[in-house]
């Protein structure tokens, strides 16, 4: 949902909507007459909420019932922004703002949000001088501290960081995002480690991190950085959920820091195998996280060398994915998925395999490792498997047809084939 400078007049009425409202005296033969309000007024507001609740997919029927009366209001946005997210821009931080400070009015949305998306560039990326467009780009050091009376907010994206963030927006997040439980640093660059820091200790309530491009101005070597190491780090926050989908010396640095602190209340964990020295740094910090880790998913293909699951015996969820069958892009990918679920020893519920074919051709199919997936899908720990899904690109039928011939030696329908989704092709699976 992206929010315009527009406004919606609601109707001020008093309490909850009777069925026979306004309702003509005659109806035509067959038509199931209302109730009389005799008996609607006996209706306790308990089952209206109920009954807009099973709304939560039909965002239409919910702005519409907005409209019905004032005592359907504050159910019917609660689902309303339950499954939507507001996305404010350069373009339309004033017209937010404005809202903002309307908070205490009794028809405002605001409380209601629960899913705030703030992109201080205006989308993905900044315009580049030269090219026609607004350049005004609202700065977070200004603008955070303005944004007063989410009481119902639970994730919070941050996007297109610069380096040109301060002590304020810590500071604001503390004060007017409290509730928060989920933050997302989309295209980030931070000037230090100790700003990434200030930004999880700022939300108390944190307990899903997800890292879309995060990076600082300076390299991190060796999982330190060069004016500190992981001896003055603080502990990370009580999270249950990582998602890292970062560059490997970031990547590196998250799970050294991880480690070192005894992390072990993830219960899903999702990154990227770029080397055999950051993989065994993951491997270390699985041993460690081993009892709480239910899902890994792997973003990046790049090697299986160093990694070991063995150690997560409560693992339920593997996805492993963006492997590419071309051997001139992604030499390793071809034995990624054999390599990797050799690891595993739990009893594993699902597996998904994200495949991106180029072009389709035999040389592609014939590319993966069909007998090394039929091989190590016989081991007694993927006995119990309720989903085991083939997801790709495109050319479906292709890869249908030769998994069925391939995979042979599996009970039927083992494996299924699927066509990615936009979660998938976005890399967010």
């Amino acid at each position: 949902m992206v929010l315009k400078d527009s406004s919606v007049e609601l109707r001020n009425d008093s309490g909850p909507a009777h069925l026979s409202d306004n309702m003509p005296s005659r109806t035509a033969p067959g038509i199931v007459h209302p109730l009389p309000r005799s008996l609607t007024d006996l209706i306790p507001l308990e089952i209206y909420e109920e009954i807009l609740s099973q709304l939560s997919s039909s965002p239409l029927t919910l702005n519409s019932c907005c409209l019905v009366c004032k005592a359907w209001i504050p159910a019917s946005r609660y689902w309303l922004f339950s499954a939507s997210k507001v996305l404010v821009l350069r373009t339309n931080v004033d017209a937010f703002l404005r809202l903002v400070n309307r908070r205490d009015d009794p028809f405002s949305i605001i409380p209601f949000i629960q899913h705030l998306a703030l992109e201080q560039g205006g989308s993905h990326r900044l315009p580049f001088w030269g090219v026609h467009g607004d350049y005004y780009a609202f700065q977070f050091d200004d603008f955070l501290k303005r944004f007063h009376g989410f009481a119902s907010l639970k994730s919070l994206r941050l996007g297109w960081i610069r380096a040109d963030i301060g002590s304020p927006v810590p500071v604001a997040l503390r004060s007017n995002f409290s509730t928060v439980n989920e933050l997302e640093l989309n295209s980030v660059v931070l000037s230090s480690v100790q700003q990434f820091f200030d930004i999880l200790h700022s939300l108390p309530n944190l307990v899903v991190l997800s890292l879309s491009g995060l990076s600082f101005e300076y390299e991190i070597v060796d999982g330190r950085t060069y004016n500190s190491s992981l001896e003055s780090t603080p502990a990370p926050p009580a999270l249950r959920v990582l998602k890292a989908n970062v560059k490997e010396s970031v990547t590196h640095f998250l799970f050294s820091w991880l480690s070192y602190h005894k992390m072990r209340s993830l219960e899903t964990v999702a990154f990227g195998l770029f080397s055999e020295r950051t993989n065994e740094i993951l491997s270390r910090f699985l041993r460690e996280s081993s009892p709480f880790v239910k899902a890994i998913k792997i973003w990046d293909a790049y090697t299986a060398a160093g990694i070991d699951l063995s150690p997560c015996v409560h693992l339920e969820v593997v996805r492993l994915g963006w492997i590419c069958l071309l051997l001139q892009i992604a030499p390793g990918s071809v034995r990624f998925a054999t390599e990797v679920l050799q690891t595993v020893t739990s009893p594993l519920k699902e597996i998904m395999i994200v495949i991106r074919l180029e072009k389709g051709g035999n040389d592609e199919l014939e590319a993966f490792d069909w007998a090394g997936l039929a091989l190590v899908l016989q081991k007694p720990c993927f006995r119990g498997l309720e989903t085991s899904k083939l997801s790709v690109s495109g050319y479906k039928d292709a890869v249908e047809q030769v998994a069925k011939e391939r995979l042979s030696a599996l009970p039927e329908k083992v494996v299924e084939v699927i066509q990615w989704t936009m979660e998938e092709s976005a890399g967010r699976w």
